[in-house]
């Protein structure tokens, strides 16, 4: 009988393509290109449907649970946008750092940012 964590990481590897193809690839909130996938209901819940692809910023922000759905309704906030345009614009600026790479590099950009 496989661990329950393998269980539900077989689960979302199968959902996972589904759920980014059904939004086309793009965030649902700011449709730019998708880069991560949001679990609505937690870890636990891999349906397709409670799956939600999202770009970084908007993975950083969005809500769980009954709340996720009013904010995927109200439409991309404009901060939100511009940082999504910007992280893409710099991910094809740094093309040859790996994911794990980019993603610290981004990650220290945006602290400096939140200081200013």
């Amino acid at each position: 009988m496989p661990r329950t964590r393998d269980r539900f990481h077989d689960a979302f590897l199968r959902a996972r393509p589904i759920a980014m193809r059904a939004a086309g690839g793009r965030c649902v909130k700011c449709l730019v290109t998708a880069t991560e996938v949001h679990h609505v209901y937690g870890y636990h819940d891999n349906a397709a449907e409670h799956l939600k692809p999202l770009c970084h910023p908007c993975h950083n922000v969005a809500p769980m649970g009954e709340e996720y759905w009013e904010w995927e309704r109200s439409g991309p906030s404009g901060a939100v946008v511009v940082q999504a345009y910007v992280l893409a614009k710099l991910r094809a600026a740094y093309a040859d750092l790996s994911d794990a790479e980019f993603h610290a590099l981004t990650e220290q950009t945006l602290a400096i940012i939140a200081r200013e």
